[in-house]
């Protein structure tokens, strides 16, 4: 990584078979290593499905959340094994369950440059649109989400 610059993000995943499923337990592995080329991402899907703490959120530093998945999803139960990336929705769509304001706002609140914001969606009848509808959808999505809620 040094001398280079090449940050390291640590995604933790929010199903319960895995090792890091919550923001809190992710960001106390960036604080513990303490350098300024790693940090975290924030998957919003990933940090409902396993409800991860919004206290921990609050008080991050936020020159240490790197990137910012955006995505919505079902109203499913956290922990729940049939909560799976298939839940997954575009940001906006009505059957979505996401706090997206309450997400913005942290992340501002926090320090949260908006160094990269991202589109993290695996749903499969997003598999069956043509990758140019794909792309477009994902980025008018993107486009409208963050002009909403962060700029």
């Amino acid at each position: 990584m040094e001398p280079h610059g090449i940050r390291l993000s640590l995604e933790f995943c929010g199903c319960p078979g895995m090792t890091i499923n919550r923001f809190e337990d992710a960001y106390a592995i960036v604080q513990a290593v303490d350098s300024p080329l790693v940090g975290v991402t924030l998957d919003q899907y990933h940090f409902h499905a396993m409800a991860s703490g919004w206290d921990a959120l609050e008080q991050a530093d936020g020159k240490k959340i790197f990137i910012w998945h955006l995505n919505d999803m079902e109203d499913v139960p956290c922990g729940a094994a049939y909560n799976t990336d298939e839940k997954r929705l575009w940001p906006g769509d009505p059957r979505g369950c996401l706090e997206h304001a309450r997400y913005a706002d942290a992340l501002k609140k926090v320090g949260f440059e908006g160094g990269v914001c991202t589109m993290e969606v695996f749903r499969p009848d997003y598999y069956a649109l043509s990758q140019e509808e794909n792309v477009r959808t994902a980025a008018e999505s993107t486009r409208a989400h963050v002009k909403k809620y962060w700029g």
